[in-house]
């Protein structure tokens, strides 16, 4: 199974400064959610705009747990979507 995800804009309001790479923790979450708990019963759907849930983030935040917390909620919404 083949799975797709674009994500064409993704807001990040109250970041420390240096995120740049925040993509890449974000990602790397997605994807050991995707490949741990697939998405069962998933069908192609596009959907113009899909916004997840937001995140409450403890100071002092590093990039990692940051990415892992906005990953998991991507995938939270992805899975809500699908059933």
């Amino acid at each position: 199974m083949s799975i797709s995800v674009h994500i064409e804009r993704l807001i990040l309001e109250g970041l420390p400064e240096g995120h740049a790479g925040i993509g890449t923790a974000i990602e790397a979450e997605l994807a050991r959610l995707l490949v741990r708990d697939g998405l069962a019963g998933a069908v192609s759907c596009h959907e113009a705009s899909r916004s997840a849930a937001p995140i409450i983030l403890v100071r002092p935040a590093d990039l990692q747990s940051v990415g892992k917390q906005i990953g998991g909620s991507v995938y939270e919404t992805l899975k809500s979507s699908s059933a």
